[in-house]
């Protein structure tokens, strides 16, 4: 009986050391998804030719399109979509305003939030920020 208790011990305790040091290897492939955002429809309340917002006259005018970022992705498969948003006012003067409308699309497959847009104390550049995956 001792006999038989103590092989019974001794497959225990070898069991148990073999499951200790032995290793655990897993092969996965893990796919993650992508932050991706581009600039939809643009518009400005006072394109080239109209009378300026609230006036009868045609001064300043307010333009607003897209520009390609040379190389800012290079190398990147997703493609070509690497543009900034350019608003540009020509002749403005005091009380002269205008506004500008643009859609951010989410073309990755990360849901994202923002934009909050910020301007510095004298209107002098515009920055968006907050673009965050969520």
């Amino acid at each position: 009986m001792h006999i038989s208790s103590l092989i019974m011990t001794l497959v225990v305790m070898g069991s148990a050391i073999a499951m200790w040091s032995d290793s655990l290897k897993i092969k996965t492939v893990i796919n993650t998804g992508n932050v991706d955002v581009e600039f939809g429809s643009i518009s400005t309340n006072d394109p080239p030719g109209t009378a300026d917002p609230t006036y009868d006259k045609d001064v300043g005018t307010c333009y607003a399109g897209k520009a390609e970022i040379e190389n800012e992705d290079n190398g990147n498969p997703t493609g070509n979509n690497d543009l900034d948003l350019n608003i540009t006012i020509v002749n403005a003067y005091p009380s002269y305003n205008c506004t500008v409308t643009f859609e951010v699309k989410n073309t990755g497959t990360i849901p994202v939030k923002g934009p909050h847009v910020t301007t510095d104390g004298n209107f002098n550049s515009c920055s968006i920020a907050g673009m965050a995956h969520m």
